[in-house]
């Protein structure tokens, strides 16, 4: 219930004047998708646009197969840090729930959300090792921020590669010998995500196609356990300290799923997404 002030101007002698106006309240648009309301409820969506766009790509990941497969959806719309931290499949704001954690500088607008590249990263709390999939859309291509050192690459593989890397590096370092492997085609723009498909072999994929694959240096099974980061690695709760680790990618959607995706399921996604993209006027 909404409470209002009536002020000594709208007041005569004992009683209120004729008519005063009372402003309209914002409120969350209704959608037909359950999940999709939920979602806005949370995040206290009141663009009809915005809301929209939401409702429809739930609806579509649905009709593909794809919203069962997905462990964290987050379509960072509302332009604040309040409304970006939302996890789409599960919006608790909850550690468990995977909602993200924003620290250090971050900037949100109605584009999306990015570091600055010195100290700013978000927690999505979500294990590594239970996850073969991991990307995001990104608006920007920052070009590549120097060489990794072996030891470093051969976690962030499993871990953070995708949602760190995409719209940030051109190459990665998957030997001792540091000799660097395509990872998405130049620029990286749009989706860019990392599948891993066995122990051995890893495929990425730019904008629904697959555009290449590697063998990470650690297997999966011999993977450390940490938190799935975006915008830079975390490491025991930690990010690796140096400033070549932190992203200022511009994220205007970011995912994590609990299944390997085929060639099918990467091209559908995509089609959802640039879909929704294209609804709030930010698709590249």
């Amino acid at each position: 219930m909404a409470t209002y002030t009536i002020t000594a101007s709208q007041l005569y002698g004992q009683g209120i004047l004729n008519s005063f106006s009372i402003p309209a309240a914002s409120t969350v648009p209704t959608v037909s998708d359950p999940n999709a309301q939920a979602f806005l409820n949370a995040a206290v969506i009141t663009d009809v646009t915005q809301a929209n766009a939401v409702n429809s790509l739930v609806i579509g990941l649905k009709a593909d197969g794809l919203w069962n497969n997905m462990r964290a959806l987050y379509p960072i719309v509302g332009g604040t840090a309040s409304t970006h931290k939302w996890n789409l499949k599960d919006p608790r704001d909850l550690d468990v729930a995977y909602r993200l954690q924003f620290n250090g500088g971050f900037t949100h607008n109605a584009n999306g959300f990015n570091g600055n590249g010195v100290d700013g990263f978000a927690n999505t709390y979500i294990n590594n090792i239970t996850i073969p999939t991991i990307g995001m859309y990104s608006r920007n291509f920052l070009g590549s921020i120097g060489s990794w050192n072996s030891d470093i690459i051969g976690e962030d593989l499993y871990a953070t590669v995708a949602l760190f890397m995409a719209g940030t590096l051109a190459n990665m370092i998957s030997t001792n010998s540091f000799v660097e492997e395509p990872f998405w085609n130049n620029p990286s723009l749009g989706i860019g995500l990392n599948t891993i498909v066995s122990d051995s072999i890893n495929r990425t994929y730019t904008n629904g196609v697959a555009s290449g694959t590697y063998t990470p240096l650690v297997s999966g099974a011999n993977q450390s356990p940490m938190p799935i980061g975006i915008g830079a690695i975390i490491t025991n709760g930690n990010v690796y300290n140096s400033n070549r680790e932190y992203s200022a990618a511009q994220v205007a959607f970011a995912f994590v799923s609990s299944a390997v995706l085929n060639t099918t399921q990467n091209a559908n996604l995509y089609n959802r997404v640039q879909t929704f993209q294209t609804a709030l006027s930010r698709q590249v």
